[in-house]
């Protein structure tokens, strides 16, 4: 019995990768180098041109964090709003169209975390305002660029303008 060699032809479809050219190939002939490709080295430098690199992750986990605090439909909606200088709770809720409840847990969690504040009215006592404070107001340029993306990329059903009849 004399030692058979099996040998696969390449697809030229299937092998598209240069590690799978190369594994197919070492099997052809058993001199080309079956090491394993050597990984790409990293680029250097930051990932985003405005931040500074951090290890791993984090960016994501700082993405992340902000999107708990501004991230669900109303809390972006409210923030949208109060750049238009609304402030008192009923122009919020019928401009938004939101439940009591569902607008007060919103600005609660808002507050809370520091991006509006709960002032009283100068002209009624018994009513209050809510207004962006500067961490809010620095969110500014972010529902901007969100805004503008979905005028570009989003017609006023929600759909990409490529699915318009």
């Amino acid at each position: 019995m004399g030692s058979q060699r099996f040998v696969r032809e390449p697809a030229s479809k299937a092998h598209s990768s240069e590690a799978s050219r190369r594994r197919s190939q070492a099997v052809i002939d058993p001199q080309v180098d079956r090491s394993s490709p050597k990984p790409e080295k990293r680029p250097s430098g930051p990932p985003f041109p405005t931040g500074a690199y951090r290890s791993g992750l984090q960016e994501v986990f700082s993405l992340s964090r902000t999107l708990s605090v501004v991230g669900d439909r109303w809390s972006l909606q409210i923030l949208t709003l109060s750049f238009m200088q609304f402030s008192r709770f009923g122009d919020l809720k019928s401009a938004l169209g939101i439940s009591s409840p569902m607008l007060a847990a919103r600005l609660k969690r808002l507050i809370r975390h520091g991006v509006v504040e709960r002032i009283a009215d100068r002209n009624a006592h018994k009513w209050h305002e809510y207004v962006l404070t500067q961490k809010g107001r620095d969110l500014y340029p972010v529902v901007i660029a969100m805004v503008r993306w979905a005028d570009t990329h989003m017609d006023d059903e929600g759909r990409p303008p490529s699915s318009r009849e």
